[in-house]
């Protein structure tokens, strides 16, 4: 049950199970500290005007959303959080096949073979932005039925663990840290659960192991220990959690568990007024928003598969542009989404292509191909969707262009992006990232850097980092055969007959169909097509 709070280098460390996922880290010295160290920090959208007339009570459980328990065998509470959040989600949206591998995710998040990645082995306490890092870069979850037998004894590195295929892909992901009960219930209302921790003390257990309440003033030892947060009452009574004392108001979360079935039934009640549940303590909190299914027609292009592990706000400016560079092959280029992660609440973001000059992302705007604008409206994973933009084979960069003006005065919450960042805890490293030139880049003041470069002239930081922006890209669609009327990819005698018969009122087409009808490109659909499209099959023409 244990993960890991990281503390400041002033303060003593404790051993937890949770990691502090947006926590700041010092320029020179990424050592992990508390929350709103340096980061930029807002409220979430959701505590303006809801729009969802939420109910008192609600329960995911109830509906057939929630899978069944079970019970962790190492430190990986987090793993079994993170993925139980991802299966009530797929069964929300009506799928049925969703049961996944803690073992997989647990045998992931650790060290690499070229020591990159999360620095921890299975048996060691893990980090709360890991699972979601792996969901969002595709690399899970994994079906308990495609990951087989795993055996984490036999184990080398975590390349062990990647050669698995996930048939859902995670595409946009909401964050919260210290919000308001509103927002927190909308989004389970929305999306079936939240991905939360807390501060776990026996003693602040009821009698029967159903409530939980740690009160503000509590001084005594307790573990972090990360849970799915599937309902809520708001008049659960005060008179079922264990007095000494107990809230002062009544209402409750209802959590799913990771420690079998004799615990609560492996369910729980944690008070609204708990000292640690979603509060700022053990943070991001987190609700899956979409999701979509994975073939071989699909693929996510991005330079990082960890995730973003802090928010790159060093630039004190409200108009910056993030790049990542990729290499479109001929076959997948076009573009159906672009997915990036930001905390620049009520910023506006503009997505571009931009083409290469010379190895290297062009400076000149005007070779910039804008695909999308939006508003970033929640903290996290933000999802774009581009309407399949084909773009040009080979090597191009997807920007995101982020300007807080309308915001930043106000918050002081300047334009950022997620990145994948080295971090350190207790004097030693627990994620170091995989970055290389060539691969993120950054621009403002009309001057590109390569985003390593940048690290080391700025931040004196040779380590660097990699920016959170990816692209989802779909596989081409065939160039259309003109005169392929039943659109089997060839031109046929079915084509002439089938073309005969709409002629005479006796089939209809579709619109692919009538867009290759007209093959010899006189302006009309008539049966001079068909006798063209004969003529050739017969040599003629």
């Amino acid at each position: 049950m244990k993960l890991t709070l990281l503390k400041r280098t002033i303060a003593v460390g404790s051993a937890l199970s949770l990691m502090l996922s947006a926590s700041a880290v010092a320029a020179n010295a990424a050592e992990i500290k508390e929350f709103g160290a340096g980061a930029a920090q807002t409220a979430s959208v959701a505590d303006q005007e809801d729009p969802i007339e939420l109910p008192q009570s609600y329960s995911s459980l109830d509906l057939g959303y929630v899978t069944g328990i079970k019970s962790q065998e190492y430190s990986d509470c987090w793993a079994y959080a993170t993925l139980s959040t991802l299966e009530t989600k797929l069964l929300k949206e009506g799928y049925t096949n969703v049961d996944m591998s803690e073992t997989h995710l647990n045998g992931w998040a650790t060290k690499h073979s070229n020591d990159k990645g999360w620095q921890r082995t299975i048996f060691e306490d893990g980090y709360q932005n890991t699972g979601l890092g792996y969901l969002l870069s595709w690399q899970g979850g994994i079906l308990l039925e495609d990951a087989g037998n795993l055996d984490l004894y036999e184990m080398t590195s975590s390349d062990s663990f990647t050669g698995f295929a996930p048939r859902y892909g995670v595409i946009a992901a909401e964050q919260f840290s210290g919000s308001d009960p509103q927002s927190i219930k909308r989004a389970i209302y929305e999306n079936g659960s939240v991905d939360s921790a807390f501060g776990f003390a026996k003693y602040c257990l009821n009698a029967n192991n159903g409530a939980y309440y740690m009160n503000p003033d509590f001084s005594g030892t307790f573990s972090g220990h990360a849970v799915q947060i599937i309902g809520w009452d708001d008049n659960y009574s005060v008179e079922n959690f264990k007095s000494s004392p107990r809230p002062t108001n009544p209402g409750a979360w209802l959590i799913k568990n990771s420690w079998g079935t004799s615990a609560g039934s492996g369910y729980l009640w944690i008070s609204y007024e708990d000292k640690y549940l979603l509060g700022t303590k053990y943070k991001p909190s987190f609700a899956i928003k979409s999701v979509m299914p994975i073939n071989e027609n699909v693929k996510l292009l991005q330079n990082e598969i960890y995730g973003s592990t802090y928010e790159f706000s060093y630039v004190k400016q409200d108009d910056v542009t993030y790049l990542n560079r990729f290499d479109f092959e001929e076959d997948f280029r076009t573009i159906d989404k672009v997915i990036f992660k930001s905390e620049c609440l009520g910023g506006t973001y503009t997505i571009y292509y931009i083409p290469d000059k010379n190895n290297a992302p062009d400076t000149d705007e005007s070779t910039w191909q804008r695909l999308y604008t939006g508003t970033i409206d929640y903290m996290g994973y933000i999802c774009a969707d581009i309407e399949d933009e084909k773009l040009p084979a080979g090597k191009g960069s997807i920007s995101v262009r982020i300007d807080s003006s309308e915001v930043s005065q106000q918050s002081g919450n300047y334009s950022s992006i997620g990145v994948g960042e080295w971090l350190t805890a207790s004097g030693k490293y627990v994620f170091l990232n995989d970055s290389r030139y060539g691969e993120s880049y950054i621009y403002y003041d009309n001057t590109m850097s390569d985003l390593l470069d940048w690290y080391s002239d700025v931040n004196n930081d040779q380590l660097g980092g990699t920016f959170a922006i990816k692209a989802v890209v779909n596989k081409n669609a065939p160039e259309p055969i003109m005169g392929d009327i039943d659109l089997d990819g060839e031109l046929t005698i079915n084509d002439a007959t089938l073309l005969q018969f709409y002629l005479a009122e006796l089939e209809t087409l579709s619109d692919e169909a009538l867009a290759v009808a007209d093959i010899d490109n006189d302006g009309y659909i008539d049966i001079n097509d068909a006798t063209t499209i004969q003529k050739i099959l017969v040599g003629l023409i």
